[in-house]
């Protein structure tokens, strides 16, 4: 079981936040969840889709990674990794 919320902020697709329950994690719920939001992201005309995450969560910047989402060549402040994915 999982959620995920996604916002249109400044004309991107942003993932706003992403929840797998533990019971859920590594069967490909948050996986499934990124896709689906990527496809609507681009059937509503987006180039990208954004994320961010966080420092000091060590899982996260590689299941986005392992998700299609590489660094953005936005500036962080060493607590927040901005990633974005292609569509």
């Amino acid at each position: 079981m999982g959620c995920l919320r996604l916002e249109t902020l400044g004309g991107q697709a942003q993932v706003a936040g992403l929840f797998v329950a533990l019971t859920s994690m590594r069967r490909g719920v948050g996986s499934a969840l990124l896709a689906e939001a990527a496809e609507w992201a681009r059937a509503a005309g987006h180039q990208c889709l954004t994320v961010t995450a966080l420092a000091d969560v060590p899982w996260q910047a590689p299941f986005f990674a392992r998700c299609g989402f590489v660094p953005a060549p936005e500036s962080t402040d060493g607590s927040r990794l901005p990633m974005r994915r292609e569509l």
